[in-house]
């Protein structure tokens, strides 16, 4: 037995198996190892190996060792690099076992086999975690896995005496999951209790009747003439055959009332019937009777960002202000020849930029007025373009396709003109503005007026004795000419006319007729009165008797 009162320090105590080692200061030095022995002491401190199979007692002091192998009892502090226990408990005469009491943000970890962080505390998040390192805000408990949870599975007898609000547990007697809400135990589940009639009629002979769809005995209430009939006793229902024991008589009214407990439910709909959801059996479709609303103005929305509708089929969009004072609506007009698809473009556009299509359906943003340029070389007809604008952007204009301008030429031409002309035009005019009137003077005198509308004519008169027909050599002057007499005749009717005289002059003895010489010169004639001058021959050898006496030298 050692017993030291003082301060030991000695770079090796052994102790014998059964003896003790007993002090009161503190005891340092390399190595303290006993077999079954007592060491008892104020404080061990800088003990690089501490080993004993007995007990180590300390009273106020600490133990801080690298490597500590023992039972040890009573410590306020122990102080290692690292721990090993060759048992498998840790005990305390105290209250608790506080781990981090310091409050200081230091994680605890329990690793698993093939799971660093199988179990963690994290201090900095005031979280616990499972099979992860990462604390997600807001969740106190997190579990980082793809296998499963498995909660507290019981019977219904097995619930906790004493419930709390948030109770959650899997409940084998209604094959449910069930969580206690403020006031009781309520199933967490999807089933729902479906009660369908079917009617039959009596026949005094018949016990057994078809339902149209399987049911049992404990699931059917069964009624004759509104009186509820008492199962087994009075039928017993397998599959789909109901069999009375005995027969309803005829005019009876069986009704039979089935309770299913399913987990679909392909419609609910108010009493009226007003207001439905219907789930088409063999369609992907929900159709809804009535409108569909939010519980409260402005706090829903219609899908998210992660999961969209892909198509919205609507008649009309109404947008509200903000007040709902007001709306705007769009909608397609009333008939449409082809269907029209439009995409939106991927970003805005800059200030005082329009929305325009390529003809495609694809929609992006250009400069709202028009792209207005000098072009003086283009050798094509353009129609031209015109809006009456005062300021801002040209948004809107018109064209004619009967005013063209060529920049090559500078030709502009339209079908009409209205107002003043200055310069060469080419085409014509209808009218003119104002009449003009348009005179002849000098030898020939003459006026009218002329706008356009119709053809002109002027009347015209010439002066007295004011055209020398020798004066012009070009033409001819008669217009309108004739000659008359015996024998003769001949007209001109035109300005450039040959005027002829025509006679009836022959060589014979003709009455009425004008004497002509034949090709001798000759001309026959019955009587000539005349007086002759002159005879062909000078020696008359004939007599004429002379009608009347003659004088001589006749």
């Amino acid at each position: 037995t050692v017993k030291v009162s003082a301060n030991l320090t000695t770079p090796n105590i052994g102790v014998a198996n059964g003896d003790s080692f007993t002090a009161t200061g503190t005891v340092s030095g390399a190595t303290i190892t006993d077999g079954t022995a007592t060491i008892t002491s104020g404080a061990i401190a800088s003990v690089t190996t501490l080993t004993t199979s007995g007990n180590i007692t300390t009273g106020q002091g600490n133990v801080a060792a690298g490597n500590v192998t023992a039972a040890i009892a009573a410590v306020t502090t122990l102080s290692t690099a690292s721990m090993t226990l060759t048992g498998s408990d840790i005990d305390s005469s105290a209250s608790a076992i506080t781990v981090n009491q310091a409050s200081a943000d230091l994680d605890f970890v329990v690793e698993g086999n093939g799971d660093a962080d199988l179990f963690r505390t994290d201090a900095g998040s005031d979280t616990v975690l499972i099979s992860t390192a990462t604390a997600t805000v807001g969740a106190t408990l997190k579990v980082d896995g793809t296998d499963s949870i498995l909660i507290p599975v019981g019977t219904t007898v097995q619930r906790p005496g004493t419930p709390a609000t948030g109770m959650i547990r899997f409940n084998t007697t209604v094959d449910a999951f069930e969580f206690y809400d403020s006031n009781s135990w309520t199933t967490a589940g999807s089933d729902f209790t479906v009660i369908a009639s079917q009617v039959f009629n009596g026949d005094n002979s018949t016990v057994a009747f078809t339902l149209n769809s399987s049911q049992t005995t404990a699931s059917c209430i069964v009624s004759i003439n509104g009186v509820v009939q008492l199962p087994t006793t009075a039928y017993a229902v397998s599959t789909t055959t109901l069999t009375f024991t005995e027969a309803p008589l005829s005019g009876d009214v069986i009704e039979v009332r089935k309770l299913t407990t399913t987990q679909t439910i392909t419609f609910i709909a108010n009493a009226a019937l007003t207001a439905s959801i219907e789930a088409i059996d063999g369609q992907a479709v929900v159709e809804i009777v009535g409108d569909l609303n939010p519980k409260a103005d402005g706090t829903q929305d219609l899908g998210s960002a992660a999961k969209h509708w892909l198509d919205a089929h609507l008649g009309s969009a109404v947008f509200y202000d903000a007040d709902d004072s007001a709306t705007v609506t769009l909608s397609a007009p009333n008939v449409v020849a082809s269907s029209v698809a439009f995409k939106l473009p991927g970003a805005d556009g800059t200030a005082g930029q329009a929305m325009v299509t390529d003809a495609s359906g694809n929609l992006s943003f250009a400069a709202a007025g028009a792209t207005i340029s000098s072009d003086t070389s283009t050798n094509t007809n353009f129609l031209l373009y015109f809006a009456s604008t005062t300021t801002g952007a040209l948004t809107a204009v018109k064209q004619d396709s009967g005013l063209i301008y060529n920049p090559s030429t500078g030709s502009l031409s339209a079908a009409t003109f209205i107002g003043n002309l200055t310069g060469n035009a080419s085409g014509s005019a209808a009218t003119l503005a104002t009449a003009r009137a348009i005179a002849l003077t000098g030898d020939v005198t003459g006026t009218a007026n002329f706008d356009g509308s119709v053809g002109i004519s002027i009347a015209a008169t010439i002066a007295a004795n004011s055209v020398a027909l020798g004066t012009d050599t070009t033409g001819s002057y008669v217009a309108i000419g004739a000659v008359a007499g015996t024998g003769l005749s001949g007209s001109a009717n035109a300005e450039t006319a040959t005027f002829t005289v025509t006679s009836n002059a022959t060589s014979a003895n003709t009455a009425s007729a004008i004497v002509a010489r034949d090709g001798s010169g000759n001309f026959n004639a019955g009587v000539i009165t005349a007086t002759a001058t002159n005879a062909r021959y000078a020696d008359l050898a004939e007599m004429y008797a002379s009608d009347e006496a003659i004088e001589a030298g006749t």
